[in-house]
């Protein structure tokens, strides 16, 4: 579990060659709900990647 901030949404844009159909998209919904969110609203993502790696 990670809080978002603007360093956290460029690093999931810069990995985005590791999962294109996921990290843009997600980048660019972390950066709207930041628009219509109340400012300071904390905002976290998890990632469940190192669960799904052993998945044949």
């Amino acid at each position: 579990t990670t809080l978002v901030d603007d360093d956290v949404i460029r690093e999931i844009d810069d990995l985005a060659e590791l999962a294109p159909v996921h990290n843009h998209p997600h980048a660019l919904a972390l950066r709207a709900c930041k628009k219509v969110i109340t400012p300071g609203t904390p905002q976290v993502v998890v990632f469940d990647t190192a669960f799904h790696q052993t998945m044949p």
